[in-house]
């Protein structure tokens, strides 16, 4: 059953969606590369501390600015632009 549908969603998709080999210049295929899976692990090990940390101390104050900075860090890491 599942290969059936798997089937059935390559036929409708277009061939431009199939492939999977990431492209330096196009801004969604970016995601696809190494270097970001990597950036992406290390922003997720960020984000379980902080977590961490968050309930360790749960003073709203503390959750807040932790969770403010983690946001700000996290868009910094995932950047493209250097």
């Amino acid at each position: 059953m599942y290969h059936l549908l798997e089937c059935l969603i390559k036929a409708m998709m277009p061939l431009w969606w199939q492939d999977n080999r990431p492209e330096d210049l196009h801004f969604s295929r970016r995601r696809l590369t190494p270097a970001y899976q990597n950036r992406k692990s290390r922003v997720k090990t960020l984000w379980i501390a902080s977590g961490t940390l968050m309930l360790i101390f749960p003073s709203v104050f503390f959750v807040v600015s932790l969770a403010l900075f983690m946001s700000f860090l996290s868009f910094s890491i995932l950047d493209e632009h250097r």
